[in-house]
């Protein structure tokens, strides 16, 4: 007997849960193909009253996507740049908009981060 799927808001936030820890696995064992597959399945099964369109994020269209974007973004602070490459391209994913105080930046460590910057974008390194 096949039970019926129901949509409660408990069950969908368990499933993009999981569905996010299955991306995150993936990623990490290169597993980028069933990556994709996760993705657009819970892209195409979340209903369209749990969009994310409440006033405080209004930046991404869907649970899943939001997810990935800080996902990237945490694969950027720890310069696994590959992984933000291929989530931005491939999965489509965005960053997500943050601003002085969210990133953790002060004014005392503005010159610490420009410097971290500077020795890893040295000269010969840019591409224009």
């Amino acid at each position: 007997m096949i039970r019926p799927r129901t949509n409660s808001y408990a069950q969908f936030q368990s499933r993009s849960a999981l569905a996010f820890e299955l991306l995150v696995d993936c990623c990490e064992k290169d597993q980028l193909p069933l990556a994709l597959q996760v993705v657009r399945v819970a892209r195409a099964w979340e209903p369209d009253h749990y969009r994310s369109h409440t006033k405080d994020n209004q930046q991404y269209d869907r649970f899943i996507d939001e997810q990935v974007g800080k996902y990237a973004f945490q694969m950027l602070v720890q310069h696994r740049f590959d992984k933000v490459v291929w989530l931005l391209t491939q999965v489509e994913a965005t960053l997500p908009t943050l601003h002085g105080q969210e990133l953790g930046i002060t004014d005392k460590n503005i010159p610490i981060i420009q410097t971290r910057l500077l020795a890893l974008l040295s000269q010969a390194q840019m591409r224009y």
